[in-house]
């Protein structure tokens, strides 16, 4: 009887993954903070509030210039067919800071604090929409 609660306990948390500082060992390599002089900067400062994203769409890149088109990126995920505007990455990016993330990350666009329902994260990426350098995507 333990057994299955204590189951049915950790699957309804993977489940339920809620904002978390989760990703890539890439992420602390690369050296672009989220916080102070780092992405939340940079979004706060170049991307419009009214600028709108779908599922997948890369929005910002940060490099690290370890390779010509690798850093970190913000983008959303797990969107179907919804949109998110700037405003809303740039809320969520906040969060993530607020949460104690240094590097990367997923914060929850919805409520009930589910990154399943739509998510932006932010995470080392290969291919990111840069050549060295800062990008609004």
């Amino acid at each position: 009887m333990k057994l299955i609660i204590v189951l049915a306990a950790l699957f309804g948390l993977s489940i339920q993954l809620g904002i978390n500082c989760r990703g890539s060992v890439m992420c602390t390599g690369c050296k672009q903070p989220l916080g102070d002089d780092g992405m939340l900067d940079f979004i706060n400062e170049n991307l419009h509030d009214d600028a709108v994203f779908t599922d997948g769409q890369q929005i910002a890149c940060k490099s690290c210039h370890i390779f010509k088109q690798e850093g970190l990126c913000v983008f959303a995920q797990k969107m179907g067919q919804k949109i998110v505007t700037g405003l809303e990455v740039k809320q969520a990016v906040q969060r993530l800071k607020e949460h104690g993330c240094k590097y990367c990350g997923s914060a929850p666009l919805y409520p009930g604090n589910n990154v399943n329902a739509g998510e932006i994260t932010v995470n080392y990426v290969s291919n990111g929409c840069i050549k060295h350098g800062d990008r609004i995507c």
